[in-house]
């Protein structure tokens, strides 16, 4: 799960450089705690953090350099070298938007928690971030304004519990893939399954961050194939919620044959449409609706296949 630092919760809100030391304290020991539920996602920031100020005239940037322990050293690394916010929205989307108490944030980690599904980490003390949630309206390319609250945590002391909520709310009442596999007709009744798709979810970690991932895109499949059913439209798959792609010609010469699976009529067919996310790399490959069928079928669950470009 992506945690990403919010450089808009650096205000110059300490007094003196104790206090930005106690401050950076907890919030470095807050992204320690956090570590489990991020898995392998890297940790975001903002371009600009480097020049917010902790206190009148004192810089994160004069901070980090005055600060000779060990521990705080990655921290500088990703001041410099990132992977800093901006780009990651840049490169995704072709627009996109994001507002905060009226303020235009598309440009600031609150947008990339909003795009990610992300955790923010605020500094304490901070007159607008001293809440377990923040209220912000997003919309990316090709969607409409929506509201979003995202988690926001800055206490220490209260990262264990919050942690122990997320889990919760990621695995509902999952205990394996299992449970998710013998559950799939009830909590996803517009898409079908390939019989190789319960091989695949069990070749995966069962860890939270995946389970989020898969439970998320497979239920915005779902919404999308009941709208398609209720409404008159030409099916779009780039407009289900999640991003969405079909592989490039090139990607399909060479590696076409890992998309191919054996459908639940005994017919073997080409899955070359897939879901995405930042991070995991976790892919689902899916069959569109053809005229035969109301569902759109799932071929694909696991890990990043073969591409031109990514092998």
């Amino acid at each position: 799960m992506h945690v990403l630092i919010n450089e808009l919760s650096f205000q110059s809100q300490t007094s003196n450089v104790s206090n930005a030391n106690r401050l950076m304290d907890d919030l470095l020991t807050v992204m320690q705690l956090l570590k489990p539920i991020r898995s392998t996602d890297p940790i975001h920031i903002s371009m600009t953090l480097w020049q917010k100020e902790l206190s009148p005239g004192y810089s994160v940037d004069q901070w980090l350099y005055q600060t000779k322990h060990d521990q705080k050293l990655w921290l500088l690394v990703l001041t410099r070298k990132g992977p800093y916010i901006e780009t990651l929205l840049d490169d995704a989307l072709a627009y996109h938007e994001c507002w905060f108490r009226g303020n235009d944030v598309s440009s600031s980690t609150l947008a990339g928690a909003a795009f990610l599904d992300g955790i923010l980490t605020s500094l304490k003390e901070s007159s607008h971030f001293n809440s377990e949630t923040v209220q912000l309206r997003f919309r990316g390319e090709d969607e409409n304004l929506r509201d979003i609250e995202t988690l926001n945590v800055y206490e220490p002391v209260n990262v264990p519990r919050i942690l122990d909520g997320i889990r919760s709310d990621m695995l509902g009442d999952l205990s394996s893939w299992q449970d998710l596999w013998e559950q799939r007709s009830v909590l996803f009744p517009k898409l079908s399954f390939c019989d190789c798709v319960e091989v695949q979810l069990n070749a995966l970690t069962f860890e939270p961050a995946n389970v989020k991932i898969i439970r998320e895109h497979l239920a915005r499949m779902n919404a999308y194939c009941e709208r398609l059913n209720r409404e008159d439209l030409v099916p779009d798959y780039t407009n289900m919620g999640v991003l969405a792609s079909k592989e490039t010609k090139i990607t399909l010469k060479l590696y076409g044959y890992q998309r191919e699976f054996v459908c639940p009529d005994g017919e073997e067919r080409l899955f070359d449409w897939h879901t995405k996310q930042m991070g995991q790399n976790i892919r689902i490959h899916f069959y569109p609706l053809h005229p035969d069928s109301n569902t759109i079928l799932v071929g694909y669950i696991g890990s990043h296949l073969r591409t031109y470009s990514y092998n």
